[in-house]
């Protein structure tokens, strides 16, 4: 069955849930938390959770070097069908710059080229500046992306998230969350709206009404 992989990068909730410097299904440890909270129900379903087929690692230093190592004997082993990294600027680029542009730059055309050699998407967050706190409405845009030149120009699809309660805990849209695909290379921009379930960590399709 194919598998999924992501890298954490400098997160500090990652860390907490996967300090392991070795390859793990990520199911271990979430089942040993939910275990501690649940006792046996969580028990009933560390099978299941198991079984999943999704890989793990969070290094405390994560260099592309060994991102497309990594990533590559994942394909081979074990069919892995997409691959998720966790900020695209903390990530070693193969050659260091005095210019942080372009070290990003390096990285992102790394990840796009692991991309179309092993045939499978990549997924990559990217911090922002702080150019949406000075817009009365918050919303991001391209330009906030840090160091986004060479981010804009090489991603296929580009989604920035939004949420108005996030900075309004009294809005009328709490419990919301706004995609905007910002850039799409294969189609149409638009808006998507999903529920946001924080206790979950998730975010999930509307109720039709």
């Amino acid at each position: 069955m194919p598998g999924h992989t992501c890298f954490g990068g400098q997160d500090p909730h990652a860390s907490t849930t996967a300090t392991s410097s070795q390859w793990s299904t990520l199911t271990v440890t979430v089942a040993a938390a939910l275990q501690a909270q649940n006792g046996n129900q969580a028990a009933r379903r560390v099978p299941e959770v198991s079984a999943a087929p999704l890989h793990v690692k969070t290094p405390g230093r994560l260099t592309m070097a060994t991102l497309e190592a990594e990533a590559r004997e994942l394909v081979d082993e074990h069919g892995v069908a997409l691959l998720a990294v966790d900020g695209i600027q903390d990530i070693r680029p193969a050659k260091r710059s005095d210019l942080r542009e372009r070290e990003v730059g390096d990285v992102v055309r790394d990840l796009k080229t692991l991309a179309r050699e092993l045939n499978i998407p990549v997924v990559a967050t990217s911090h922002l500046n702080r150019n949406p706190e000075q817009r009365y409405n918050r919303l991001p845009m391209l330009d906030d992306l840090r160091e986004s030149g060479a981010i804009t120009f090489a991603a296929d699809t580009i989604l920035l998230l939004h949420r108005e309660d996030a900075y309004e805990k009294d809005t009328p849209r709490a419990g919301e969350a706004d995609f905007y695909v910002a850039k799409h290379r294969q189609g149409p921009t638009c808006v998507i709206t999903t529920a946001f379930q924080g206790h979950y960590g998730r975010f999930v399709d509307m109720m039709q009404t």
